[in-house]
C-alpha cells in the first residue's frame, strides 16, 4: 500500500498480515485491540496514531513520524523502530518481547518504565535520560 490516506480511520479487533505501507498518512489512526504480523511501515506520518491493546509481531517502523503515538497496553514482539520520531509517544503497560529502537528520537516518551526488555541504541539512550529521571523521581539541574 503506497501513498494511502488512512488518517483518523478506526479499526477495532482487526488483523493485518504480510503488508507494507509506504509514504502514507496515518495521522490519528486508531488500531485498537488488533493484531499485526510481518508488517512494515516505511516513511509514514503516524503522529497521534493509537495501537493500544494490540499485538504487533515482527513489525518494522522505518523513517516514520510517530509523534505522540500510543502503544498503551500493546504487546511488541520482534518490533523494530528505525529512524523514527517517537517524541511524546506513550508506552505505558506495554509487554516487550525483543523490541529494538535504532536512531530514534525518544524525547518525552511516557511509560518509560514499561520499556523493560527493549534494546535501545546508545545514541537513542541520550534522548531517554529526562523520561527515565522523571520516572525515578530524579531532578536534573542544568548548570
Amino acid at each position: 500500500m503506497t501513498r494511502c490516506d488512512l488518517a483518523n480511520m478506526q479499526i477495532i479487533d482487526g488483523q493485518m498480515f504480510a503488508t507494507h505501507l509506504a509514504n502514507s498518512r496515518l495521522t490519528g489512526l486508531a488500531w485498537i485491540d488488533c493484531g499485526m504480523r510481518d508488517v512494515v511501515f516505511t516513511d509514514c506520518r503516524a503522529n497521534l496514531a493509537r495501537f493500544r491493546m494490540s499485538t504487533l509481531r515482527d513489525v518494522t517502523f522505518r523513517d516514520c513520524d510517530l509523534t505522540e503515538a500510543s502503544f498503551q497496553a500493546a504487546t511488541l514482539n520482534g518490533v523494530l523502530f528505525e529512524n523514527c520520531r517517537l517524541t511524546g509517544a506513550q508506552f505505558s503497560q506495554v509487554k516487550i518481547i525483543n523490541a529494538r529502537f535504532n536512531d530514534c528520537d525518544l524525547s518525552g516518551v511516557g511509560g518509560v518504565e514499561s520499556l523493560r526488555g527493549a534494546t535501545v541504541s546508545a545514541a537513542d539512550a541520550q534522548s531517554l535520560v529526562w523520561a527515565l529521571a522523571s520516572a525515578f523521581g530524579i531532578r536534573i539541574e542544568e548548570a
